[in-house]
């Protein structure tokens, strides 16, 4: 009743005539009052927006925030209505909100990154118009600049003797303006459609067969496609958006994932990292990706240990990216021991699935019946499928904060960042499902392109090759030293080959230890 008769317009009445403490009073009474905002008082709503312009970027930090949440709760109120949305917020308070979160006007603003970041994240979340908007403000760019300075540039641009300690702290944790922006980064990107028929559309628009977008049924899940490719669409139509992309983003997100033990902070930046790779077409996925190093990255990611839902999304990145370049990558990934990592990551993934059936799962004879007539009825699912896999990894990508209280974390709609909860969600079976179809197919078609390969070509069967003749010569019972010369020559020539040895190949040929082994039998016989 108190909003019905104008309280939150009272509330903003005059306000710049007041002291400090009496704004911020204000500002928390008009925080409160739009929790109770309906639709029915658009009109006093957009009134108050058109004051919180203002007061959010107050110098006064208690002001900008409670005009940060009071923000949030009108755009919370609204949030079904893209239309009041883009009404709400305008085209110039939403570019306003772009430069400040920028890491070098951060000092400069009063509001808290943290809380114009949701406010942005809430906006574009709930108006496609504004969203496509902030892809023509550089939002990528802004994201990209905090993404480097919270993981990467803090440590680049510290001093020696705090190098150290910056490097240890952005392992240790994420700071919340990090977080935020990292969860808005995989929001305004385009996901993955779960569906065959959109998927195969979506797949037309990034190669540019197609460019049209067309729904054939009703429901749900027609209208979740429609949406996700229509974010596709808006960020296909910008080529100033495509080329920032693939300038620096994919290797700047690959380098924050090696710089953060995180794991919610590793979800968000290969979630990212995936529908980076899924829209950009083969030429520009090449240009993404020239000097990010994948093939090292996938090597370490799919084997992360801290959930199956991680090696998931990375088996994912690099599907799509053997998809679109499988002349440019396949022979890379053998000579890193991808095959061997997949091969490994597939039999512990299904060690854990026969571990999750306990006994007290076995089914009775009514039972089995039941279940087996459930089964008839239900549609068979092709669990080897991009859009079934798309399907499991899109639903626990992380939640934005647009519908749970903005001055808080609810642990009932937010779990814990670096909580199992959050990265194992309620079926894990289902992620273990994925990362065995995933991973056996990858090997094969790895092992495949490996078998192809003649023998005597030069790739990784000829490097290994010759590294393990090397410790095989040194591991003869007398080595002279013109034998250990002539070693040492070949070696050197491996090295500075074009193709040079990787840390796979090194450690696979058992070259150290027959090297380590000789130095040691030297070092007993001169004693």
């Amino acid at each position: 009743k108190v909003c019905e008769a104008g309280g939150l317009s009272a509330c903003l009445m005059f306000l710049d005539f007041f002291a400090t403490g009496t704004q911020r009073t204000a500002l928390s009474c008009a925080a409160n009052c739009a929790q109770g905002v309906t639709k029915d008082q658009f009109s006093q709503a957009k009134d108050a927006v058109q004051v919180l312009e203002r007061t959010i970027f107050y110098t006064d930090q208690k002001c900008g925030e409670y005009s940060c949440h009071a923000l949030l709760y009108l755009i919370h109120a609204f949030r079904s209505s893209p239309d009041l949305v883009s009404q709400l917020v305008s085209p110039s308070l939403l570019a306003s909100i772009i430069e400040s979160i920028s890491p070098d006007r951060a000092d400069s603003v009063s509001a808290p990154p943290t809380l114009l970041l949701r406010v942005l994240a809430a906006v574009t979340q709930c108006s496609p118009e504004r969203a496509a908007q902030a892809l023509d403000a550089d939002v990528i760019v802004v994201l990209e600049r905090i993404v480097k300075h919270q993981f990467i540039g803090a440590a680049e641009y510290s001093t020696p003797s705090t190098r150290v300690s910056t490097r240890q702290d952005s392992v240790a944790r994420v700071s919340d303006q990090a977080w935020e922006a990292l969860r808005l980064l995989v929001a305004i990107l385009p996901p993955l459609p779960s569906t065959p028929d959109a998927l195969a559309q979506a797949e037309a628009l990034v190669s540019g067969s197609n460019s049209n977008i067309s729904g054939s049924s009703s429901g749900s899940d027609n209208a979740e496609s429609s949406s996700q490719l229509r974010c596709l669409s808006t960020i296909l139509t910008r080529p100033r958006v495509i080329q920032q992309l693939q300038q620096t983003l994919a290797s700047t997100l690959i380098t924050a994932f090696h710089s953060t033990m995180s794991a919610a902070a590793r979800h968000c930046l290969l979630l990212a990292m995936l529908r980076v790779s899924f829209a950009l077409n083969a030429e520009q996925l090449l240009v993404a990706l020239r000097d990010a190093k994948l093939p090292t990255f996938i090597a370490s990611a799919i084997s992360s240990a801290e959930s199956p839902l991680l090696s998931a999304i990375s088996l994912l990145i690099a599907r799509v990216v053997l998809d679109k370049l499988p002349g440019v990558f396949t022979r890379d990934f053998i000579r890193e021991g991808v095959a061997d990592e997949l091969a490994e990551l597939a039999s512990n993934a299904r060690t854990a699935l026969i571990s999750a059936e306990s006994p007290e799962d076995a089914h009775t004879e009514t039972d089995s019946s039941v279940s087996e007539a459930n089964d008839a009825d239900r549609k068979p699912t092709d669990t080897t499928s991009l859009a079934h896999a798309s399907m499991v990894v899109n639903a626990h990508a992380p939640k934005l904060m647009m519908h749970s209280a903005p001055a808080g974390r609810p642990s009932s709609q937010v779990p814990t960042r670096d909580g199992p909860t959050y990265l194992l969600g309620s079926d894990t079976n289902a992620l273990h499902e994925l990362v065995v179809c995933q991973a056996q197919r990858l090997h094969s078609q790895l092992v495949a392109a490996d078998s192809s390969e003649p023998a005597n070509s030069s790739g990784s069967i000829g490097v290994l090759a010759q590294l393990r003749c090397l410790s095989k010569q040194l591991n003869g019972k007398s080595v002279s030293a013109e034998d250990m010369r002539t070693c040492a020559k070949d070696l050197s020539r491996i090295l500075v080959s074009a193709d040079g040895v990787t840390c796979y190949e090194l450690t696979q040929s058992g070259l150290v230890e027959s090297l380590v082994s000789v130095l040691d039998r030297k070092a007993d016989a001169t004693r």
